[in-house]
């Protein structure tokens, strides 16, 4: 994927790099070999996984959505660059009833709206979530009385209608060692560990679930 020269949010090196959220790389690839009618990413920034993934899956149509216009300019900007603008097509907020209008035949909601997960993945509000494949990015709230359950609530709602794998975020050791090629003789190792961070406060999970129906 060709990228822009900034990212709305966040370091740009490990997405030139090709090791952001790489943790995630196994379901990507599931994500392209199943094929889906539509992907609706929902928390888009400049397009990463709306492009990616349009890029990917050839048949799928992307709907994707961020509440800041500079998000919104820069995936649109991306999508031109990559040459599938005709594909991916960028609003702002997502709603309860715009999501569960787009989920339609084989469809694919990726979600990383910081912390507002719980309150829009509700399959009472959006009912055809429960016939949808999700990959969230999982935001944990803290208040004086401590740490709330956001997984393991967003995990029971789910729990009877999809498979649920859980992935933890983890050092890039394994990655400097494997793609050696990529760095010796040009950086130190130690500016390329650097240059591969992500900037999270905290160890990060997400939460792949595949409705039961379509696998």
């Amino acid at each position: 994927m060709s990228y822009l020269n900034e990212t709305v949010w966040g370091p740009i090196t490990p997405k030139w790099a090709g090791a952001y959220e790489l943790e995630l790389d196994d379901i990507i690839d599931d994500i392209a070999r199943h094929g889906y009618d539509r992907i609706v990413n929902i928390g888009c920034a400049e397009g990463y996984y709306a492009v990616g993934l349009a890029l990917l899956d050839r048949k799928a149509q992307v709907f994707a959505f961020d509440v800041d216009p500079i998000a919104r300019r820069q995936a649109r900007r991306l999508a031109r660059l990559n040459g599938v603008c005709r594909r991916v097509r960028v609003f702002e907020a997502c709603t309860h009833f715009k999501l569960n209008e787009l989920i339609i035949g084989e469809t694919l909601v990726v979600c990383d709206i910081e912390g507002h997960e719980l309150v829009l993945l509700d399959p009472v509000k959006v009912p055809r979530l429960k016939a949808a494949d999700l990959l969230v990015e999982i935001h944990e709230e803290s208040d004086s009385a401590g740490i709330h359950g956001v997984e393991e609530r967003f995990a029971g709602r789910f729990a009877g209608t999809h498979t649920i794998e859980r992935r933890v975020s983890h050092d890039r050791e394994n990655w400097i060692r494997d793609n050696q090629v990529l760095w010796q003789g040009k950086v130190s190792r130690e500016r390329m560990l650097k240059s591969l961070d992500e900037a999270r406060s905290g160890s990060q999970v997400w939460l792949w679930a595949r409705t039961r129906r379509l696998h």
